[in-house]
């Protein structure tokens, strides 16, 4: 969803997807494999990473309580899958999920 006062949500959608047809496309088709396997190495650093507080803790426990997910151990799941994950997964996703997408986007534009 997203949300603006400042400008139409036409306006928003299409700068959306001139983002994707002209930015994201290129970022994601043009990532070598060492690249890609740089990623994957930084992100298995942030899921090795203890909370630095009670706070922190806290607060991941509070979002899979709120989200309804009860899944405590989310870092160790990823972690566990994650090596499996080749670039040309990454590939299929955003073909799927970004390109191909072919959820109803819906415009609400209140007079003003």
């Amino acid at each position: 969803m997203v949300q603006s006062s400042v400008k139409k949500s036409l306006y928003l959608k299409n700068k959306i997807f001139e983002f994707i047809d002209n930015n994201a496309k290129k970022i994601i088709y043009n990532i070598t494999n060492k690249e890609f396997l740089e990623l994957i190495d930084s992100y298995k650093t942030i899921l090795l990473e203890k909370p630095s507080n009670i706070y922190d803790n806290f607060e991941k426990n509070y979002h899979q309580i709120k989200n309804s997910n009860y899944i405590f151990n989310i870092k160790d799941i990823l972690l566990k899958y994650i090596n499996n994950i080749k670039i040309n997964d990454l590939h299929d996703f955003f073909n799927k999920y970004i390109i191909n997408n072919n959820k109803v986007i819906i415009q609400i534009d209140p007079k003003k």
